[in-house]
């Protein structure tokens, strides 16, 4: 790959027919004020604009590199990006995310202060599709005694992927992602990482995190339990731990109703309201006689604290008794 000097550290990004969001992706990662980096584009086949977009960015900007490659997948995209990668430090990123511009400053600061450190991530925002926010990410984990049990719960959420910054050593000791575990490839990332040295996140939200109908998770979730399940497995018995993992059922909404419901929540209870009124006026477009959905824009307009005092009021205008979740007995 051309380059001058070596590069502190190496971004992989997977890329697969991203042109929607990939120019937020590429400027956000061309913003950190840490600049000594090369970003490798791992182009997985893509046969939308997403080629285009990026030889804009290499031809202005010699840190941008792009390895285009036949359509296998992202477990094959990462590891074909850690391949060329020449930097120490790893620093992931995916293509339809925004890194904010003291991320790589932070995580490389904490991996020279922290050497028993082999990887770190940091708190992420969740942004809808069109990047508004939607709330944090997951409950934070903030070291490795807080991290460890979640992952071996089958919690992959306890680091953020697109977040995570790696030594570049131990990734490749442990022979970089897995192709049996594609789909659930970040959980058995981190617990093989975990079993070479201490995992970390750093409390700063560093990371947009986009959340799309789009996303593995969404598209993909009974097959993401069966593969969790056989990680854990594998595990367990690698470290010789006693029990047996547990069973994981991954409840995840699939309709657009639940899908925009629970971004509606989310931001909801993050205080974004606009952003909850957004997904709310949504819902009630796409079923405008449905009582329910005006119950949710409802909701979503007057807030949560205020719908519950409503109630109060009106249950002492009508005479009626408030609940107070006790029996008679109490």
């Amino acid at each position: 790959m051309a380059g001058t000097a070596t590069p502190d550290i190496s971004v992989v990004m997977p890329v697969y027919n991203a042109e929607q969001y990939l120019r937020e992706a590429v400027d956000s990662i061309l913003a950190q004020t840490y600049e000594s980096f090369e970003l490798i584009a791992s182009n997985d086949g893509s046969t939308d604009g997403t080629r285009d977009i990026l030889e804009e960015y290499a031809g202005r900007d010699n840190r941008v590199h792009i390895l285009n490659r036949a359509n296998t997948g992202i477990v094959g995209a990462l590891n074909d990006g850690l391949a060329v990668a020449r930097a120490q430090f790893i620093a992931r990123m995916d293509a339809d995310d925004r890194s904010l511009p003291q991320r790589f400053e932070k995580q490389i600061r904490y991996l020279h202060d922290h050497r028993e450190c082999v990887a770190v991530g940091c708190r992420a925002l969740m942004i809808d599709p069109d990047g508004d926010p939607l709330g944090p990410f997951g409950d934070f984990c903030a070291d490795h005694e807080q991290i460890e049990p979640e992952l071996l719960a089958g919690n992959g959420s306890a680091m953020v992927h697109p977040s995570l910054m790696v030594r570049r050593e131990t990734i490749n000791a442990i022979g970089g992602y897995r192709e049996q575990y594609q789909f659930a490839e970040d959980l058995d990332l981190f617990l093989r990482l975990g079993e070479r040295g201490r995992l970390a996140n750093l409390p700063d939200m560093l990371l947009d995190y986009r959340q799309h109908g789009g996303s593995v998770c969404d598209a993909r979730g009974s097959l993401q339990e069966r593969l969790l399940a056989a990680i854990l497995k594998e595990t367990y018995a690698r470290r010789g731990l006693p029990g047996e993992p547990i069973d994981l059922v991954m409840a995840r909404p699939t309709s657009e109703w639940g899908v925009r419901l629970r971004w509606l929540n989310l931001a909801h209870e993050a205080g974004y309201d606009r952003t909850a009124r957004k997904h709310a006026y949504a819902l009630l477009r796409r079923n405008p006689l449905s009582v329910r959905a005006w119950r949710v824009v409802f909701r979503a307009w007057i807030g949560i604290e205020n719908a519950g005092r409503i109630r109060s009021m009106m249950n002492l205008l009508t005479g009626r008794p408030r609940s107070t979740g006790k029996t008679a007995d109490t």
